[in-house]
């Protein structure tokens, strides 16, 4: 698989022991939607959701009392100065008119829907490149990056993604070989976690495209390279 070179001629990739050496970002997107719930987390959110609700309504006990206890007052105090008080519209209210009035507006609350025609929304991706002789977004360190961060910092840039994506620690978190007869090449790979607020903006340029983990196979070729990407995902 050939890199994804960003370097010219007049600055040509770094190499040791005979090496090229290069970094790839494996940048991760975590799951936009939510995931399907199981029958037992059903059950439970259920629940909750239900005695939140009826925690959320017990300020109308509160409001019901002390509206009653002043109209109370105001009855004594009108009865005192010989005034006709007249009778609210719906001064008695009983607990039952007020669960029917709870179960209406619980009726009334619709959950958004969760379906989408991209069903890896739902669990987290990888940024892959669209090339079929690529991978991974990568590219070779080059005299003028000080560390490996760096190259894993100019290759945002390069990529337009660096305000949507952070680097996670200084250390790469794998190596990968690629052993070519003439220029073998060391892959130091790096974690990101995509943080834009339009996941969308990643794809833009048409070279990127999100896949899940168990789309990795058929975009992956080199099965070392499958295993550790797969194993990395497994750990986000």
């Amino acid at each position: 698989a050939a890199l994804w070179r960003s370097g010219s001629a007049a600055t040509p990739g770094l190499t040791r022991s005979g090496r090229l050496l290069s970094v790839g970002l494996l940048i991760q997107r975590k799951a936009v939607l939510t995931p399907d719930l199981t029958e037992l987390e059903t059950r439970a959110s259920d629940l909750f959701t239900r005695l939140d609700f009826e925690r959320s309504r017990l300020s109308d006990f509160e409001l019901r009392d002390r509206a009653e206890s002043e109209a109370a007052k105001r009855s004594l105090s009108a009865a005192a100065e010989g005034k006709v008080q007249v009778a609210r519209d719906g001064a008695v209210i009983t607990a039952k008119d007020l669960m029917q009035r709870w179960a209406a507006e619980q009726q009334a609350v619709t959950l958004a829907s969760r379906e989408a025609a991209d069903p890896s929304l739902k669990r987290p991706a990888v940024l892959l490149s669209t090339d079929a002789d690529l991978c991974l977004p990568c590219c070779p360190v080059v005299d003028g990056d000080a560390s490996l961060r760096a190259a894993c910092d100019r290759l945002l840039e390069l990529m337009g993604l660096t305000a949507s994506c952070r680097l996670l620690g200084n250390a790469p978190v794998g190596l990968h070989t690629y052993k070519y007869k003439k220029s073998p090449v060391s892959l130091f790979l790096h974690r990101a976690i995509f943080t834009g607020a339009d996941w969308r903006s990643a794809e833009a340029s048409g070279s990127w495209k999100w896949v899940d983990a168990d789309s990795l196979p058929g975009r992956v070729p080199d099965r070392r390279l499958l295993k550790k990407l797969r194993l990395l995902a497994a750990e986000f």
